[in-house]
């Protein structure tokens, strides 16, 4: 259901202001609303001012980002044992204060680590350009002369590279032979090039390098170095030693810095309440001495709320309710049954404020929807058994909570329907067995009677559709108009439900009176909104064309069976892949279990997302279409939002 708001406004004395919104913080269930309409009004506007400081939220931001870095760096040192699902850690305000005595210290160390970060990337760095430094020289280790002396006064040496399937033999041919004053020799090969070094006479400088650059050669040059390679490898080598030494001693400042990861934690949490109270600020409207607020709450708490606040602190209550047809903010209140299903309904949209909390309204639809499509008795067991296991093992809280039961909800409805249409792993028994019927449906096979499926989902698909047409009803009846309920709803039921008996002999003239008086009915009022009786008329004939409508969103009903029978199918193929080498082997039993559990796991995870998918498509086009008013805006109070820890009342 909705919970019924009541509107709250408050005007308080500036000093109690932080300690008062701390209050209201605790308690979480009061929405603070915008200021704008006030502030633009004249008679306020030269009474109050907007509150907050967009400064003090930015140094916030700013912090809270360090901290998350910094809890990101620090987390490969986390021994802490922390699962997927592991709740967050309980505290009370008093940890809370002896980790804001050391705040000073612990953003000191905050900053550290901003620094080590900084040489590290820098150390880094230089070790990456010396390692590929000591690659570059490698090739050249077994040239023994000092690079930076490779010339004399009438002599040079000149180093460099050719392509690998350059022919040697043809260059010092030509070398000899036009350059005679040159010793040409191979210092290494790789599988791409030919390291080289050429000894010449300065006076045929000019005939050499033209031959060499003529076969594709590149020079090489090592400037800023000194000795030869191989003293150059050792030192570089040396120097890389010394840089992963600083890297190290920086990692075991880092894992000693590393201590503090839960007092880190503890503060990052605390400057989001700091951020969030200060952004309820800006709501705010304030004068010098006092503020003022207007806000949201449910009614039931309001007197709770009033007295509670009233006698804490100097400060003016008045609790009110929404004028007739103002909008207030959606607070969604359900049974432990229905509420996994709220989800559903957020992601398509929540219902305007004076419209139906469909929760309950689609949920037993849906589940029938997702299980008939997964169809399968053992992969909703499976669902059953993995989410009931996080259920019992793990403290969920908010969507995944609702989440992880609403599977469990969903796999508890695919192990009905599946052992009803007789799906266990598909056909894994009977091939096993080599027989059929080996674990025989409670009702019947839809893969043996796929017609027979198709009508009763065509039938599910009715009902669900005339529901809605129903709950469509009951909103006229609720908002005073019964003439429009019985127009627009109760003649589209005598008009269908005399089609349907067309199709039973024993009641087919029955059915065409009620079809002919339901024709009538709707051609002499769908169009009374209309002037001119011909007007009227032509909009209650064309009103008829909506029973294609109807039909067709009834017949969409039939992907129940087509997303029933692919996943059976499919899972039919992986049983008789594992099988075909037979049971009665090792390599068989073997092969069973490889392509049982590859196959039917992907089989689950496709046919769950689309059974899913579908199942919501149904609720959200074909039945929601019909009477759901959407666009409400959800009740957001002002509340502790925290990622870390989680408050505890302190026992004294």
């Amino acid at each position: 259901m909705i919970v019924k708001m009541s509107k709250i406004a408050l005007a308080g004395l500036e000093k109690e202001k932080k300690r008062l919104l701390d209050s209201l913080m605790s308690m979480g269930v009061v929405e603070i609303s915008e200021a704008e309409s006030k502030l633009n009004d004249e008679n306020w506007s030269g009474l109050v001012n907007r509150d907050g400081c967009l400064d003090r939220q930015n140094e916030l931001e700013t912090d809270i980002r360090k901290i998350e870095s910094a809890i990101k760096y620090f987390s490969p040192y986390d021994q802490r044992k922390k699962g997927f699902l592991e709740p967050k850690r309980e505290i009370v305000t008093s940890e809370i204060n002896k980790v804001l005595e050391k705040k000073p210290n612990i953003m000191n160390t905050v900053s550290r680590i901003d620094e080590i970060e900084s040489e590290l990337s820098s150390l880094r760095s230089q070790e990456s350009k010396l390692n590929n430094l000591i690659q570059l020289l490698i090739p050249w280790q077994s040239f023994n002369l000092p690079v930076n002396q490779c010339s004399t006064g009438k002599t040079t040496i000149i180093l460099g590279t050719l392509p690998e399937n350059t022919e040697i033999d043809v260059i010092k041919d030509e070398l000899e032979k036009n350059a005679p004053f040159s010793i040409f020799h191979i210092v290494s090969k790789t599988s791409e090039q030919i390291y080289c070094a050429v000894l010449y006479h300065n006076s045929i400088e000019k005939s050499v390098v033209e031959i060499l650059q003529k076969y594709g050669f590149s020079r090489t040059a090592f400037d800023g170095l000194e000795g030869t390679v191989s003293q150059n490898i050792e030192r570089l080598k040396k120097e890389t030693e010394e840089i992963q030494n600083s890297r190290e001693v920086l990692a075991n400042e880092v894992k000693e810095l590393s201590s503090i990861l839960f007092d880190l934690e503890i503060l990052h949490d605390w400057f989001m309440m700091e951020l969030d109270r200060e952004k309820s600020y800006n709501n705010l409207m304030k004068t010098d001495n006092s503020f003022i607020f207007e806000g949201w709450l449910p009614s039931e708490l309001a007197g709770k709320v009033k007295e509670k606040i009233e006698n804490e602190f100097t400060c003016l209550v008045e609790i009110s309710e929404p004028e007739d047809g103002e909008e207030f903010p959606v607070l969604l209140r359900n049974n432990s049954l229905i509420r996994p299903f709220e989800p559903l309904l957020e992601l398509y949209s929540l219902p305007g404020s004076h419209g139906v909390d469909a929760t309950g309204l689609l949920a037993p639809f849906f589940l029938i929807s997702f299980a008939v499509m997964m169809g399968d008795a053992a992969y909703g067991l499976l669902m059953l058994l993995i989410s009931g296991f996080f259920i019992w093992r793990y403290k969920l809280e908010g969507t995944m909570e609702k989440s992880i039961k609403l599977l469990f909800l969903c796999g508890a409805a695919t192990v009905i329907i599946g052992a009803l249409f007789g799906g266990w792993f598909g056909d894994l028994f009977d091939q096993i067995f080599g027989r059929p019927g080996v674990i025989p449906p409670l009702w019947f096979n839809s893969l043996e009677d796929p017609l027979r499926m198709l009508l009763w989902c065509v039938i599910f698909g009715a009902v669900q559709i005339l529901f809605s047409m129903g709950i469509k009803g009951y909103m006229l009846i609720r908002d005073g108009k019964i003439l429009d309920a019985i127009f627009d709803v109760l003649t589209w039921y005598i008009f269908l439900g005399g089609l349907a008996l067309l199709a039973v002999p024993s009641l087919s003239v029955a059915g065409k009176y009620m079809a002919i008086g339901g024709v009538i009915s709707i051609v002499l009022t769908q169009g009374r909104s209309q002037k001119g009786i011909f007007r009227k008329l032509l909009s209650g004939v064309l009103k008829l064309y909506d029973t294609v409508g109807i039909l067709s969103d009834i017949l969409s009903y039939s992907r129940l069976l087509a997303m029933g029978m692919a996943g059976a199918v499919i899972a039919s193929v992986i049983n008789t892949m594992g099988t075909i080498l037979g049971v009665d082997n090792i390599f068989g039993i073997i092969l069973l279990i490889i392509v049982a559990l590859i196959g039917h796991t992907f089989n689950i995870l496709s046919g769950g997302l689309g059974a899913f998918v579908h199942a919501a498509r149904l609720q959200y086009v074909e039945f929601f279409g019909r009477f759901y008013e959407d666009g409400g805006k959800a009740f957001d109070p002002l509340k502790i939002n925290t990622k870390y820890i989680k408050l505890k009342q302190e026992v004294k």
